[in-house]
């Protein structure tokens, strides 16, 4: 690709930050505790810093790059799966088939509800026929566009992948991505 052609990259900037301030957390609780009890120093120690890890090797993976969803004139680019059996996707425009994006909603035991979105691709492939692809998009707060203040929700990114896949030319989708650079403002999201 060539480096003037526009991409728009989406992040998880909201679920890092939110880890981040977490790990900060776990820190300032740490200390309180030691101050409360100091004799229970080392099943503190042990207690939080597995908390601290655990939050530190998330944040690490939602930091990484290779989460990103990346939109460009030849094609969409972004990591599938789960766990450590993620591995990068490539896909071109003429190969995306039907997008659409699903809410889903996980309960606890103690009935606290969370929704996620995930967005739902078909792959039309001449050797296996149709493939679906899962890409885990994020919570109600959508991805925001790296280095700007703008937010794509899961429907937004949906619109703007049919408009790049049923464009008619490089320069059409060109186009689309300068036009399209700019999300929804945060404060338009959360209406």
């Amino acid at each position: 690709m060539n480096s003037s052609e526009p991409e728009i990259i989406l992040e998880r900037r909201y679920g890092r930050n939110a880890l981040g301030c977490g790990m900060v957390l776990i820190i300032i609780v740490f200390f309180v505790c030691m101050a409360i009890d100091p004799s229970i120093f080392f099943e503190l120690l042990i207690f939080f810093g597995i908390l601290f890890v655990l939050a530190l090797l998330s944040f690490l993976s939602i930091s990484s790059g290779k989460n990103n969803i990346i939109l460009t004139v030849n094609g969409l680019s972004f990591r599938e799966g789960v766990w450590f059996k993620r591995r990068q996707m490539e896909i071109s425009w003429s190969d995306i088939g039907e997008v659409k994006f699903v809410k889903k909603i996980s309960r606890s035991d103690s009935g606290v509800e969370s929704e996620y979105f995930q967005l739902h691709l078909k792959e039309k492939n001449p050797n296996e026929g149709v493939k679906l692809h899962r890409i885990e998009y994020c919570g109600g707060f959508g991805r925001q566009v790296i280095n700007s203040a703008t937010t794509f929700t899961a429907e937004r990114a949906v619109e703007l992948i049919e408009k790049l896949r049923d464009a008619g030319s490089e320069k059409g989708r060109i186009q689309i991505l300068r036009d399209n650079k700019r999300g929804k403002n945060p404060e338009e999201v959360r209406k």
